[in-house]
């Protein structure tokens, strides 16, 4: 679970960070803020195994 967090959020920063050669970024702002949201949902879900384990 963890693991596919980390790699869920390394994807979705990669793609936010992503640069163009006419321009800054590929994707505008409002899309690399959506692109993290399942990042969010995916650490909500990381801390409740979390504590569940505990």
């Amino acid at each position: 679970m963890t693991g596919a967090f980390a790699v869920g959020t390394t994807l979705a920063l990669t793609a936010a960070a992503l640069g163009g050669e006419g321009y800054g970024t590929i994707l505008p702002p409002a899309y690399r803020a959506l692109v993290m949201l399942p990042s969010l949902a995916g650490l909500a879900a990381v801390l409740l195994v979390w504590r569940r384990g505990s």
